[in-house]
């Protein structure tokens, strides 16, 4: 089991980190990116038990199809995703196993964002759920504009989450600026 959450009890953050490359059988020695009912059912588990939390949802690619890189796989975890953030309800039905139900509509908890990189490339969008979505590029040096040797051959992302303001902002080390958002709006911050 490569998913799983840990909770920052101090700040009432719940992070939440979902596997979206399984092994399927139909295609033998090769990764795909997938996340299946057991995992979907887990992720509307953990979203549901994180009472009073802000939520920050991690995976490799985003599903935002208006993003660079995204996997059409993950549909469901953004149909999810997005009943959570709008406190509705959510239903998928696998033919084989049962259904995934996920009831939202009374939960405290709060959507943050969805955070991935797959892409490699600094971007945001809000989707059509006013789901956040943030994507960090990697801390690889591939591209113009970092130099071996150099503070800009590493990007990497330090994000402070303020949850009484709402916003998100992120300290960029090395290549790159710095960003924030207003997480509620999906607003970048000036």
């Amino acid at each position: 089991m490569n998913y799983y959450y840990f909770d920052d009890d101090n700040q009432k953050i719940r992070y939440v980190v979902i596997d979206g490359h399984t092994y399927n059988n139909s295609y033998p020695n090769v990764v795909v990116s997938w996340v299946y009912q057991d995992q979907l059912q887990w992720i509307a588990d953990t979203l549901l038990s994180a009472e009073g939390y802000s939520v920050v949802v991690i995976s490799h690619e985003t599903y935002n199809p208006t993003m660079t890189g995204y996997s059409s796989n993950l549909e469901d975890v953004g149909n999810l995703v997005g009943a959570f953030k709008s406190k509705g309800v959510f239903h998928k039905t696998y033919y084989e196993h049962g259904d995934v139900d996920a009831d939202f509509t009374n939960s405290t908890a709060e959507l943050v964002c969805f955070l991935s990189g797959h892409s490699h490339v600094d971007e945001s969008d809000v989707d059509d759920n006013g789901v956040l979505c943030i994507s960090t590029t990697c801390d690889a040096r591939y591209g113009s504009g970092r130099t071996l040797g150099t503070i800009t051959e590493s990007a990497f992302d330090v994000f402070s989450i303020d949850t009484t303001d709402k916003t998100i902002k992120t300290i960029r080390v090395g290549y790159g600026e710095n960003r924030g958002w207003n997480y509620v709006t999906g607003a970048a911050l000036s």
